[in-house]
Protein backbone atom coordinates (compact mmCIF):
# COMPACT_ATOMS: atom_id res chain seq x y z
CA UNK A 1 0.00 0.00 0.00
CA UNK A 2 2.79 2.43 0.98
CA UNK A 3 4.69 1.58 -2.23
CA UNK A 4 1.61 2.11 -4.40
CA UNK A 5 0.83 5.47 -2.80
CA UNK A 6 4.44 6.61 -3.23
CA UNK A 7 4.55 5.32 -6.82
CA UNK A 8 1.37 7.18 -7.74
CA UNK A 9 2.72 10.36 -6.14
CA UNK A 10 5.90 10.19 -8.22
CA UNK A 11 3.88 9.67 -11.40
CA UNK A 12 2.61 13.23 -10.98
CA UNK A 13 6.01 14.62 -10.07
CA UNK A 14 7.37 17.24 -12.48
CA UNK A 15 11.02 17.47 -13.50
CA UNK A 16 12.71 19.26 -10.55
CA UNK A 17 16.06 19.71 -12.29
CA UNK A 18 16.11 23.43 -11.52
CA UNK A 19 16.39 22.54 -7.82
CA UNK A 20 19.73 20.79 -8.28
CA UNK A 21 21.29 23.08 -10.88
CA UNK A 22 23.10 25.01 -8.14
CA UNK A 23 26.13 22.93 -7.07
CA UNK A 24 26.81 25.08 -4.00
CA UNK A 25 24.01 23.46 -2.00
CA UNK A 26 25.15 19.79 -2.20
CA UNK A 27 28.83 20.73 -2.01
CA UNK A 28 28.19 22.89 1.08
CA UNK A 29 26.27 20.04 2.73
CA UNK A 30 29.10 17.60 1.96
CA UNK A 31 31.73 19.98 3.37
CA UNK A 32 29.68 20.64 6.53
CA UNK A 33 29.08 16.91 6.96
CA UNK A 34 32.79 16.09 6.62
CA UNK A 35 33.90 18.86 8.98
CA UNK A 36 31.29 17.88 11.58
CA UNK A 37 31.93 14.12 11.65
CA UNK A 38 35.73 14.45 11.63
CA UNK A 39 36.39 17.53 13.79
CA UNK A 40 33.44 19.44 15.28
CA UNK A 41 31.32 16.47 16.38
CA UNK A 42 34.12 14.54 18.12
CA UNK A 43 35.29 17.74 19.83
CA UNK A 44 31.80 18.44 21.21
CA UNK A 45 31.26 14.83 22.29
CA UNK A 46 34.63 14.76 24.03
CA UNK A 47 33.01 16.56 26.95
CA UNK A 48 29.69 14.69 26.88
CA UNK A 49 28.31 11.25 27.59
CA UNK A 50 27.34 9.26 24.48
CA UNK A 51 23.70 9.56 23.45
CA UNK A 52 21.64 6.34 23.50
CA UNK A 53 19.32 7.28 20.60
CA UNK A 54 17.57 3.89 20.75
CA UNK A 55 14.13 5.05 19.56
CA UNK A 56 15.67 7.42 17.03
CA UNK A 57 17.79 4.63 15.54
CA UNK A 58 14.86 2.20 15.37
CA UNK A 59 12.73 4.76 13.54
CA UNK A 60 15.60 5.87 11.28
CA UNK A 61 16.47 2.33 10.22
CA UNK A 62 12.81 1.46 9.63
CA UNK A 63 12.51 4.55 7.42
CA UNK A 64 15.64 3.56 5.49
CA UNK A 65 14.34 0.03 4.90
CA UNK A 66 11.05 1.36 3.52
CA UNK A 67 12.81 4.02 1.41
CA UNK A 68 15.22 1.54 -0.16
CA UNK A 69 12.51 -1.05 -0.78
CA UNK A 70 10.60 1.70 -2.57
CA UNK A 71 13.60 2.54 -4.78
CA UNK A 72 14.01 -1.16 -5.67
CA UNK A 73 10.29 -1.32 -6.43
CA UNK A 74 10.47 1.70 -8.74
CA UNK A 75 13.58 0.42 -10.53
CA UNK A 76 11.95 -2.98 -11.08
CA UNK A 77 8.92 -1.29 -12.64
CA UNK A 78 11.17 0.87 -14.83
CA UNK A 79 13.24 -2.12 -16.01
CA UNK A 80 10.08 -4.12 -16.71
CA UNK A 81 8.43 -1.33 -18.70
CA UNK A 82 11.61 -0.40 -20.58
CA UNK A 83 13.18 -3.83 -21.07
CA UNK A 84 13.52 -3.13 -24.81
CA UNK A 85 15.40 0.12 -24.17
CA UNK A 86 18.21 -1.13 -21.92
CA UNK A 87 20.78 -1.09 -24.74
CA UNK A 88 21.71 2.25 -26.36
CA UNK A 89 19.09 4.09 -24.35
CA UNK A 90 20.48 7.43 -25.57
CA UNK A 91 19.32 6.58 -29.10
CA UNK A 92 15.86 5.48 -28.04
CA UNK A 93 13.13 7.69 -29.59
CA UNK A 94 11.31 7.59 -26.24
CA UNK A 95 14.36 8.90 -24.34
CA UNK A 96 12.58 12.05 -23.01
CA UNK A 97 9.83 9.93 -21.46
CA UNK A 98 12.33 7.37 -20.13
CA UNK A 99 14.38 10.13 -18.51
CA UNK A 100 11.25 11.67 -17.01
CA UNK A 101 10.36 8.35 -15.38
CA UNK A 102 13.92 7.78 -14.19
CA UNK A 103 14.22 11.34 -12.90
CA UNK A 104 11.41 10.77 -10.45
CA UNK A 105 13.28 7.88 -8.87
CA UNK A 106 16.63 9.70 -9.03
CA UNK A 107 15.20 12.68 -7.19
CA UNK A 108 14.03 10.44 -4.36
CA UNK A 109 17.42 8.67 -4.31
CA UNK A 110 19.20 12.04 -4.28
CA UNK A 111 17.37 13.06 -1.10
CA UNK A 112 17.98 9.66 0.51
CA UNK A 113 21.73 9.81 -0.15
CA UNK A 114 21.97 13.01 1.89
CA UNK A 115 19.77 11.56 4.62
CA UNK A 116 22.31 8.71 4.71
CA UNK A 117 24.75 11.20 6.25
CA UNK A 118 22.85 10.65 9.49
CA UNK A 119 24.52 7.21 9.69
CA UNK A 120 27.78 8.96 10.51
CA UNK A 121 26.21 11.67 12.65
CA UNK A 122 24.71 8.97 14.87
CA UNK A 123 28.12 7.29 15.15
CA UNK A 124 29.58 10.58 16.38
CA UNK A 125 26.75 11.28 18.84
CA UNK A 126 27.10 7.76 20.27
CA UNK A 127 30.89 8.21 20.51
CA UNK A 128 31.53 5.40 18.03
CA UNK A 129 34.26 7.40 16.32
CA UNK A 130 36.17 4.25 15.33
CA UNK A 131 33.39 3.58 12.83
CA UNK A 132 33.89 6.95 11.14
CA UNK A 133 36.51 5.53 8.80
CA UNK A 134 37.91 7.05 5.62
CA UNK A 135 35.98 4.40 3.67
CA UNK A 136 32.72 5.33 5.39
CA UNK A 137 33.02 9.10 4.83
CA UNK A 138 34.50 8.85 1.33
CA UNK A 139 31.78 6.43 0.23
CA UNK A 140 28.96 8.69 1.44
CA UNK A 141 30.46 11.81 -0.15
CA UNK A 142 31.39 10.05 -3.39
CA UNK A 143 27.91 8.61 -3.95
CA UNK A 144 26.29 12.00 -3.35
CA UNK A 145 28.60 13.68 -5.86
CA UNK A 146 28.00 10.98 -8.49
CA UNK A 147 24.21 11.20 -8.08
CA UNK A 148 24.37 15.01 -8.27
CA UNK A 149 26.47 14.84 -11.44
CA UNK A 150 24.03 12.40 -13.01
CA UNK A 151 21.05 14.58 -12.18
CA UNK A 152 22.62 17.68 -13.71
CA UNK A 153 23.82 15.87 -16.87
CA UNK A 154 21.07 13.30 -17.33
CA UNK A 155 20.86 13.43 -21.12
CA UNK A 156 24.63 13.04 -21.52
CA UNK A 157 25.20 10.19 -19.06
CA UNK A 158 21.92 8.25 -19.29
CA UNK A 159 22.42 4.49 -19.33
CA UNK A 160 20.82 1.34 -17.97
CA UNK A 161 23.88 0.81 -15.75
CA UNK A 162 22.77 3.79 -13.64
CA UNK A 163 19.37 2.24 -12.95
CA UNK A 164 20.92 -1.19 -12.40
CA UNK A 165 23.44 0.22 -9.90
CA UNK A 166 20.70 2.13 -8.11
CA UNK A 167 18.45 -0.89 -7.77
CA UNK A 168 21.14 -3.34 -6.66
CA UNK A 169 22.70 -0.90 -4.21
CA UNK A 170 19.30 -0.11 -2.69
CA UNK A 171 18.66 -3.84 -2.29
CA UNK A 172 21.88 -4.21 -0.30
CA UNK A 173 20.89 -1.19 1.78
CA UNK A 174 17.60 -2.87 2.66
CA UNK A 175 19.56 -5.74 4.23
CA UNK A 176 22.02 -3.36 5.86
CA UNK A 177 19.33 -1.26 7.54
CA UNK A 178 17.38 -4.34 8.61
CA UNK A 179 20.56 -5.42 10.39
CA UNK A 180 21.09 -2.00 11.99
CA UNK A 181 17.40 -1.83 12.92
CA UNK A 182 17.58 -5.15 14.77
CA UNK A 183 20.84 -4.13 16.45
CA UNK A 184 19.22 -0.88 17.64
CA UNK A 185 16.93 -2.84 19.97
CA UNK A 186 19.89 -3.67 22.18
CA UNK A 187 22.38 -6.41 23.18
CA UNK A 188 19.59 -8.96 23.71
CA UNK A 189 19.16 -9.09 19.91
CA UNK A 190 22.76 -10.14 19.29
CA UNK A 191 21.79 -13.78 18.72
CA UNK A 192 19.83 -12.66 15.64
CA UNK A 193 22.80 -10.83 14.16
CA UNK A 194 24.98 -13.83 13.29
CA UNK A 195 24.98 -12.72 9.64
CA UNK A 196 26.80 -9.42 10.24
CA UNK A 197 30.05 -10.75 8.73
CA UNK A 198 28.29 -11.23 5.41
CA UNK A 199 27.22 -7.58 5.05
CA UNK A 200 30.60 -6.29 3.91
CA UNK A 201 31.01 -9.31 1.61
CA UNK A 202 27.63 -8.51 0.05
CA UNK A 203 28.66 -4.88 -0.44
CA UNK A 204 31.87 -5.96 -2.17
CA UNK A 205 29.90 -8.43 -4.29
CA UNK A 206 27.37 -5.85 -5.46
CA UNK A 207 30.13 -3.36 -6.34
CA UNK A 208 31.87 -6.02 -8.43
CA UNK A 209 28.59 -6.92 -10.16
CA UNK A 210 27.92 -3.25 -10.96
CA UNK A 211 31.47 -2.90 -12.32
CA UNK A 212 31.04 -5.98 -14.54
CA UNK A 213 27.63 -4.80 -15.75
CA UNK A 214 29.11 -1.46 -16.78
CA UNK A 215 32.17 -3.07 -18.36
CA UNK A 216 30.15 -5.59 -20.40
CA UNK A 217 27.71 -2.84 -21.47
CA UNK A 218 30.62 -0.79 -22.82
CA UNK A 219 32.35 -3.77 -24.48
CA UNK A 220 29.23 -4.91 -26.36
CA UNK A 221 28.39 -1.37 -27.45
CA UNK A 222 25.33 -0.76 -25.29
CA UNK A 223 26.99 2.11 -23.45
CA UNK A 224 29.56 4.73 -24.40
CA UNK A 225 32.70 5.22 -22.34
CA UNK A 226 32.17 8.89 -21.55
CA UNK A 227 33.61 11.08 -18.82
CA UNK A 228 30.92 10.11 -16.28
CA UNK A 229 31.21 6.36 -16.87
CA UNK A 230 35.04 6.59 -16.79
CA UNK A 231 34.93 8.36 -13.42
CA UNK A 232 32.33 5.86 -12.21
CA UNK A 233 34.71 3.03 -13.19
CA UNK A 234 37.59 4.65 -11.29
CA UNK A 235 35.37 5.28 -8.26
CA UNK A 236 34.17 1.67 -8.25
CA UNK A 237 37.70 0.26 -8.44
CA UNK A 238 38.86 2.55 -5.62
CA UNK A 239 35.88 1.81 -3.38
CA UNK A 240 36.18 -1.95 -4.01
CA UNK A 241 39.83 -1.81 -2.92
CA UNK A 242 38.82 0.08 0.24
CA UNK A 243 36.03 -2.40 1.04
CA UNK A 244 38.30 -5.41 0.47
CA UNK A 245 40.94 -3.85 2.73
CA UNK A 246 38.27 -3.18 5.37
CA UNK A 247 36.98 -6.75 5.10
CA UNK A 248 40.46 -8.24 5.41
CA UNK A 249 41.23 -6.04 8.41
CA UNK A 250 38.01 -6.38 10.39
CA UNK A 251 35.75 -9.14 9.07
CA UNK A 252 37.97 -12.12 8.24
CA UNK A 253 37.65 -15.17 10.55
CA UNK A 254 41.00 -14.51 12.24
CA UNK A 255 40.02 -10.97 13.26
CA UNK A 256 37.95 -10.14 16.34
CA UNK A 257 37.53 -6.40 15.98
CA UNK A 258 34.52 -6.01 13.70
CA UNK A 259 33.37 -2.42 13.25
CA UNK A 260 29.89 -3.49 12.17
CA UNK A 261 27.54 -3.09 15.11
Amino acid sequence: MILNISHNSLKNFDDPKHIVENPYIPISIIILYTVFVIWIGPFIMKFREPYKLKKTLIFYNFFQVVANVFICFEIFILFYKRSNSLCNVKNDPELPEILKEFWRVMWFLYIIKFIDFLDTVFFVLRKKQAQVTFLHVFHHCGVCLLVFWFMTHTEQVAGSYCAFAMGLNSGIHVLMYIYYGIAAFGPNMKKYLWWKKYLTALQIGQLCIIFLYMLISVLIGCEELGVFSAIAFIYLVFIIILFVNFYAKYEMPWTKKSLIL
